[in-house]
């Protein structure tokens, strides 16, 4: 009998590695598609128990809520930052996975002392709803209003998520990207934690007048 050609060795090789690749790959994607569906239900459970869906519910009861606020006094910022339009963006929870909320823009004046830093007044406060599930610590970025929002500092801020009273620092700010690990400015931030009744804290909301982001209320007028 004729030898077999090196071609039909190849054909016939294929066709028995066809079923395993087909397995892996199929393995490979229902992994991925589990990993997404994670990541997409851990950000549906968290919007659907963030604190502006919780407020819009039309049930009557007067159930006692656990607020995380979250006030944004000022920044003290390098002079190199003069004149950016700049906001600061509250993200509570693990990476990836957090709730955030973001102050309204403010752009940085030109510095007038020659200490190089610039005091910039925010005076917004964000709240959330407190869970037991996410981190007792809240990341702080600020980054650019513009259209691509890029991060120009970062810091966090750990509390301790039974502690009621209010705690007041002034968190250092480490730069990004070209001002990359040196520290351009502080950030002063209040921290509480405290039991409300839903029904006082929407009358509270409606007196202060308040933005409802998707996963968190900003109060852009005077501390909650």
């Amino acid at each position: 009998s004729s030898a077999s050609s090196p071609q039909g060795r190849d054909s016939g090789v294929t066709r028995e590695m066809e079923p395993a690749t087909i397995m892996l790959a199929t393995g490979v994607l229902s992994a991925l598609a589990a990993h997404s569906g994670g990541k997409i239900a851990a950000r549906k459970r968290l919007t659907a128990a963030a604190l502006p869906q919780v407020l819009a519910e039309r049930s009557e009861d007067d159930s006692t809520l656990f607020v995380l606020s979250v006030h944004v006094r000022s920044a003290s910022l390098s002079s190199q930052l003069a004149g950016r339009q700049l906001r600061v963006c509250v993200k509570y929870g693990q990476p990836r996975e957090s709730i955030r909320c973001d102050t309204v823009a403010t752009e940085v004046p030109e510095a007038e002392a020659a200490s190089g830093q610039v005091e910039v007044p925010v005076g917004q406060t964000c709240l959330f709803l407190s869970q037991r599930d996410l981190s007792s610590s809240v990341r702080l970025r600020l980054v650019d209003a513009g259209r691509f929002g890029r991060t120009v500092g970062r810091a966090e801020l750990a509390f301790d998520s039974a502690w009621m009273a209010m705690k007041q620092s002034d968190v250092p700010l480490t730069g990004v990207g070209a001002l990359s690990d040196r520290c351009i400015g502080n950030l002063d931030v209040a921290v509480s934690m405290r039991a409300v009744s839903k029904g006082n804290l929407r009358r509270s909301l409606q007196a202060a007048g308040v933005t409802l982001q998707r996963g968190a209320v900003l109060v852009e007028s005077a501390k909650f």
